[in-house]
């Protein structure tokens, strides 16, 4: 077990590298973890913004309301999609609200990670964690419709 933050900041630079390599091919970073209240982490994300690759965030809407956090404003001061995700669950059988837990990055149309993390892993003392990474197009567009699908856009069609 360890936590993904090294992988993640490496396909983040590719996604760069690929934007930079040919700038009339779009790239993007779709974020869909709790929190992501990590300066580096932003840090990066403000960086391949300004690469001009279109970074969309998707966080859990107490964190994203309720800390004082100056990452999420700079973030939103970026004119970054950041969207707090809430749940409204539905069944005899739930005694919690949960909160929004999905946990995967989509790095371009053919690189992705999902796993246990947080991008925030010091929180927690002993945060064990993990992930599966995979350099498929097929599983990229499949967390792509999921993305959509929390956004409220079109789910597009998986040809797998």
């Amino acid at each position: 077990p360890f936590h993904p933050k090294r992988y993640i900041h490496d396909a983040i630079d590719r996604v760069i590298g690929r934007r930079l390599a040919d700038p009339g091919l779009p790239q993007f970073i779709k974020d869909c973890v709790d929190c992501i209240d990590d300066t580096d982490f932003v840090t990066h994300l403000l960086w391949a913004r300004n690469c001009c690759v279109t970074v969309q965030c998707f966080v859990d809407w107490r964190e994203m309301t309720l800390t004082r956090s100056g990452n999420y404003r700079r973030l939103k001061r970026a004119d970054i999609e950041l969207t707090g995700v809430f749940c409204t669950p539905r069944g005899d059988g739930i005694e919690v609200a949960p909160d929004m837990h999905t946990k995967f990055i989509l790095f371009g149309e053919d690189e992705c990670l999902q796993g246990s993390f947080n991008i925030v892993f010091d929180r927690w003392g002993w945060n064990w964690e993990s992930g599966m990474t995979f350099r498929s197009h097929g599983v990229t567009r499949l967390l792509d419709n999921i993305f959509q699908s929390i956004r409220g856009g079109e789910i597009g069609r998986a040809h797998v």
